[in-house]
């Protein structure tokens, strides 16, 4: 065996294994805890273990609310990605943060079971809330010798945007699961869908180039000008959406973020139930 090989048998075997760990707390979820908001609150922080173990330190992780600097506030998201260098946090209740949305790279629903259609278009409407957010706090101005864009959806943007992606644990077939995210993505605008869907033991919805030609088409977490929703089953289900995310969550960029822009808004934070 190369070495090549041997680096990617480990890489694979770590991933298995971080799979098998899932599934088997899951099981451990549902044997234990009866009540609906604690077993929630646990598979949303097995879908939070899972990225903190594999990302580095400086892709911030945490839940809470998402809010922006005309005043929008997101539903409440079980995974908030984050630059974590760079990023105020500004205000901490325990177990939800509100971060600024110039700073935040992508928000994550974790299900434990998408097994309707009606699941997953609760996770529709998670993603639009925060995606309808505006992200207009930046430094603008001066000489820079260097102007950065953003490539997403096949087009150029002078700022990072909005991702939005899905975890289940367990759910229909993946079949089944592409015919309602198809039939969801015609109900909602394009800036409000769902880019991925991960479910542990069923396999990826991401997209997949449209070249007729080619007999290896390229994957993506997100959709581009020819692409088309796919649904991709794997042994290593971790591993494929792991790669297609990370893509986009280790090159994040906030830009030159301006926080004083939320001077209003952080005098006006109101805890209440959740959204």
């Amino acid at each position: 065996m190369s070495l090549a090989e041997s680096s990617t048998k480990i890489v694979s075997n770590v991933f298995a294994e971080a799979n098998k760990r899932m599934l088997n707390r899951f099981a451990l979820i549902r044997q234990l805890v009866d009540h609906p908001g604690e077993k929630g609150d646990a598979v949303e922080e097995t879908g939070r273990g899972f990225w903190k173990e594999f990302l580095p330190k400086n892709v911030g992780i945490t839940s809470g609310f998402v809010m922006d600097a005309t005043g929008g506030l997101s539903k409440q998201m079980d995974i908030i990605f984050y630059d974590a260098q760079r990023t105020p946090i500004f205000f901490t209740g325990g177990n939800f943060d509100f971060v600024p949305v110039e700073c935040t790279l992508a928000c994550c629903e974790v299900k434990s079971d998408i097994v309707s259609k009606a699941v997953l278009a609760d996770c529709f409407e998670k993603a639009a809330s925060y995606k309808a957010l505006k992200r207009t706090a930046y430094h603008t101005g001066g000489n820079s010798a260097v102007y950065t864009t953003h490539t997403f959806y096949g087009q150029e943007f002078p700022n990072w945007q909005s991702l939005f992606f899905v975890m289940g644990i367990t759910g229909a077939s993946i079949q089944k699961l592409l015919d309602w995210y198809m039939q969801l993505r015609t109900e909602h605008n394009n800036e409000e869908i769902v880019d991925s869907v991960c479910v542990v033991d069923r396999g990826v919805i991401a997209h997949r180039e449209k070249a007729p030609l080619v007999s290896e088409k390229k994957l993506s977490f997100i959709a581009g000008l020819d692409t088309e929703p796919a649904a991709l089953q794997s042994e290593e289900t971790l591993v494929l959406f792991y790669m297609l995310a990370s893509t986009y969550l280790l090159q994040g960029n906030i830009g030159n973020f301006r926080p004083a822009a939320y001077h209003a808004q952080i005098k006006h934070v109101q805890i209440g139930p959740s959204l």
